[in-house]
Formats: structure tokens, C-alpha cells, sequence
């Protein structure tokens, strides 16, 4: 129920005000639990390294998180796992190849841009679906015509009979 409410609010905000949904409390909501979730995170972080600093958290390790966000597609598990994937692969990559770590991620995060605007995920799964819809056997195609074609002798007989009993009465 949270959910619903919570995208109610994000893609028709006046549509959800009629059915009574808030979308300023939705998103001030939101707000508030993803502070919860980042202060959790922060206590777990500081108990099991025993300190806390802004320097862990500097620009290279923002543009990392980015990278992975845009790469595996945002709102979807796979396309979290495969970002994290590369955040994790992408050193070693890097240091294989001889190629500079923000050059590698840089030109990775550009590519995936330009060809998968939605993320590499969820575009390559679109891709698929796709693809297997095109190559699916003609047989199956066959048998969903002729249940077309009976479903249209079906209709067609019916208004046959239909049209019959308004002559007839």
C-alpha cells in the first residue's frame, strides 16, 4: 500500500489528491525513511570501523556510485547487482588493461548513455524481449492466428444469429 502511495504521488499528483492521497506527506515520507536507512547505514559503518570521516566519502567514490547507478539501471535488482558488478571489477579492469580507472568508468558511463538511456539492464532485457518475440517459432505464431480466426467465426455467427432474431421478432 506504501508503494502505490508513494508512486501515486510521484506520477499524478492531482489524480491521488481526488482519491485522498497527500503527495507532500508521500514525499516528506520518503524523505524521512531514506534518513533512516542512511543513519542506520552511517551507526553500522562507524561500529565496524571504528571511526568516521568525510575523506571515505570523497568525489571519486560519488562518480563510482553514479557510474554503477546509470550502468545497472535504477529501480530494478539485476540492475543493481550488475552496477555493483562493475564497481567492484572496474579496478581490476582498469589495472589489467592500462587503462586510467576514470577514463575506463568515464567512457563506460558515456557509452551506456548514449545506447541504453535507461541503463544497460533493463535495456538489454527490453532487447530480449524483443528479439524472442520476433524469433518465436512459427507454430506458435500459427496457432495464435487460428485462434484468432475461430474467435472472429465465433463473433461473426453470433451476430449472424443476432441479426436473424431482430428480423424474425
Amino acid at each position: 500500500a506504501l508503494r502505490m502511495r508513494l508512486v501515486a504521488a510521484k506520477s499524478h499528483p492531482a489524480a491521488a489528491r481526488t482519491v485522498g492521497i497527500a503527495p507532500e506527506l508521500q514525499t516528506a515520507l520518503a524523505f524521512a525513511v531514506s534518513a533512516g536507512f542512511a543513519a542506520l547505514a552511517g551507526v553500522a559503518l562507524g561500529s565496524l570501523t571504528g571511526y568516521i570521516s568525510p575523506e571515505t566519502f570523497g568525489l571519486t567514490f560519488a562518480v563510482n556510485i553514479i557510474a554503477a547507478a546509470v550502468l545497472g539501471g535504477i529501480g530494478n535488482i539485476p540492475g543493481a547487482i550488475v552496477g555493483g558488478a562493475f564497481l567492484a571489477m572496474a579496478p581490476t579492469i582498469s589495472s589489467d588493461t592500462g587503462i586510467a580507472l576514470p577514463i575506463l568508468q568515464g567512457s563506460i558511463l558515456i557509452i551506456v548513455l548514449i545506447f541504453f538511456p535507461k541503463g544497460a539492464v533493463p535495456s538489454l532485457v527490453d532487447l530480449w524481449k524483443s528479439l524472442s518475440r520476433r524469433l518465436r517459432p512459427a507454430a506458435a505464431r500459427t496457432a495464435a492466428s487460428e485462434e484468432a480466426a475461430i474467435e472472429e467465426h465465433h463473433v461473426a455467427a453470433g451476430a449472424a444469429a443476432l441479426g436473424e432474431r431482430k428480423r424474425a421478432g
